[in-house]
């Protein structure tokens, strides 16, 4: 774990290396109005990393698209591969030493996840007032910094490490919240640490005095002073981690990081020193950032660290057990446009887009925009998949039957081309999308067979006179075997008896309701007059007469 801008040095109290995110000025924000998450539409995407966490033999990072990576160890779920939306978006996360794990989402709640025994990861937690800025895991515990400067801790609370609310003693707010093992601190803004944990101590103040960033390891804490030239340590030093007093090589130290029993820290000049115990290659002297740039962050886990280059690469150092060192290439978040197509007459979330199946079935396109081309694997293994839902109120499902079908792009849209079977006839069916970010998107279609028929809908009168036109206005229907209008067709009309004149073109598409309005018929001589309504499919013709007596 690390804190910012710390004012005291205590000696002998433990805590493990997790991380934390960068300072959040108070107060807090608002928290962002509620979405559907399995809706939802990201505003900024990318895949460069923007913050770590180290913890014992796991790591994690969250990138600029807000979604969160793990690497390492997942024995107690305390690092996923992905975790985005529909779950969640991630400003900030801190890997614990024992197992487990905690993010700061985008709604400004904590999620933790891992280890669960003493309650240090119930999950979703949402604080009893106000809301989050940072989250820090120990090793059994965590605590959550509210933006009103109070702090609030789940999990093991034993010499009362982690009460569950604490209060500055003073109108100086709590500024940042550091959880380690059987240890909690709060750096206040007029740079006070206050800590709890201390075997036989409640939550108390020590004496101030002067440094600008700490980092506890396990029973040791190191500061930079500050003038940013030296960094003080107190607690254990078996192996060189806690040195009374280090000065800077060159330049001048911005972030420290300790260890189980190594410390390191990042200077100005973007070089790395470390000291302690290097068994594991955890504490070389130096480390230099090689290609991509001069180091601009830093994490130490209990024995590895990790440090974001200016290019957002991350590279990772130390003992590699699991994999902790093997930072993968983190995935985009898409900016989902919605799907269209002229197959799409309602594409709502829940609407019913209605389609006509043959015997043989048909192909269909079903179009969506990422705003741009993202390459042809956008897509997620095993999707598009189709599931069969209630017709009148469709739920949203993230699983169904696998579908083949191939994937083009042009003129900045991808195009899904699915050739449905005839057999889904008179069936309403969910296409399910999982883009390769996690995300999910769905439309709905009620399959139908062929037309059963073109009816008269309203319209007309028993007697209309001779050269006038026919009156109220004609509406025919074009539906299928449920009696549902059928979209988009066309319906042409005939004067068949009478010798009337059509006034308007005699081909007309229906409507996205399946009503096609008839073209203004100007009847003959007195005497029956007919009108006919032409539908031709591939599975057949339909046709209804119109009929009216002109009169003198």
């Amino acid at each position: 774990m690390r804190l910012h801008r710390a004012m005291l040095l205590v000696a002998g109290f433990a805590s493990l290396s997790c991380s934390d995110a960068p300072t959040t000025p108070l107060p807090g924000p608002t928290p962002a109005a509620a979405a559907d998450p399995s809706e939802i539409i990201v505003v900024d995407r990318g895949s460069r990393s923007f913050d770590l966490a180290a913890g014992n033999q796991h790591s994690c990072a969250t990138s600029f698209a807000l979604v969160l990576h793990c690497w390492g160890s997942n024995s107690q779920g305390q690092a996923p591969a992905f975790r985005g939306p529909p779950t969640g978006l991630y400003f900030q996360v801190s890997a614990g030493t024992g197992d487990n794990t905690c993010a700061l989402r985008a709604d400004f709640t904590v999620e933790c996840f891992g280890k669960n025994d003493l309650g240090q990861s119930p999950g979703v937690v949402t604080p009893a007032d106000y809301v989050f800025v940072q989250v820090d895991a120990g090793k059994d515990h965590a605590c959550g910094l509210r933006s009103d400067g109070a702090i609030e801790c789940w999990g093991g609370q034993s010499d009362n490490y982690a009460p569950p609310f604490i209060v500055p003693e003073t109108e100086d707010l709590y500024y940042q919240v550091s959880a380690g093992d059987e240890t909690t601190c709060g750096l206040k803004t007029n740079g006070e640490i206050e800590c709890g944990g201390v075997p036989g101590n409640d939550f108390i103040s020590i004496a101030p005095r002067r440094f600008k960033r700490m980092s506890a390891g396990k029973h040791f804490v190191c500061a930079i002073h500050g003038d940013a030239r030296k960094i003080s340590c107190r607690g254990a030093n078996g192996f060189g981690q806690a040195p009374l007093l280090r000065t800077a090589a060159s330049s001048w130290y911005i972030d420290v990081a300790a260890g189980e029993l190594h410390t390191c820290a990042l200077r100005h000049d973007g070089i790395v020193e470390c000291w302690g115990d290097n068994a594991q290659g955890q504490a070389p002297a130096t480390r230099l950032p090689g290609p991509g740039g001069r180091y601009v962050r830093l994490v130490a886990g209990a024995f590895h660290n990790c440090a974001l280059r200016q290019d957002t690469s991350i590279d990772c150092w130390g003992d590699n057990a699991n994999g902790k060192l093997n930072a993968p290439p983190l995935k985009n978040v898409f900016k989902f446009r919605g799907f269209f197509g002229s197959q799409l007459t309602a594409p709502g979330p829940n609407d019913m887009n209605h389609v006509v199946l043959y015997s043989g079935g048909r192909n269909m396109n079903i179009k969506f925009g990422l705003g741009s081309n993202e390459g042809m694997g956008v897509i997620e293994a095993g999707y598009p998949q189709v599931a069969a839902v209630n017709c009148s109120t469709p739920a949203k499902l993230n699983t169904g039957a696998p579908i083949s079908g191939t994937l083009s792009f042009a003129a900045n849209v991808y195009t899904y081309s699915w050739n449905v079977d005839g057999a889904l006839s008179n069936s309403c069916r969910q296409f399910i999308l999982k883009l390769n970010d996690g995300t999910f998107h769905r439309v709905n279609f009620r399959f139908s067979g062929p037309p059963a028929a073109v009816v008269k809908f309203a319209g007309g009168s028993a007697n209309t006179i001779a050269g006038a036109q026919v009156s109220p206005t004609l509406v025919v229907k074009a539906v299928d075997a449920f009696g549902t209008g059928i979209a988009g067709r066309e319906i042409t009309f005939s004067v068949i008896q009478g010798g009337g004149t059509l006034l308007e073109p005699a081909t007309v598409r229906t409507d996205w309701q399946g009503f096609a309005i008839v073209p203004a018929w100007a009847v003959g001589p007195p005497g029956p007059q007919k009108l006919r309504a032409t539908f031709v499919a591939v599975s057949g013709t339909f046709i209804v007469d119109l009929v009216t007596n002109s009169i003198p």
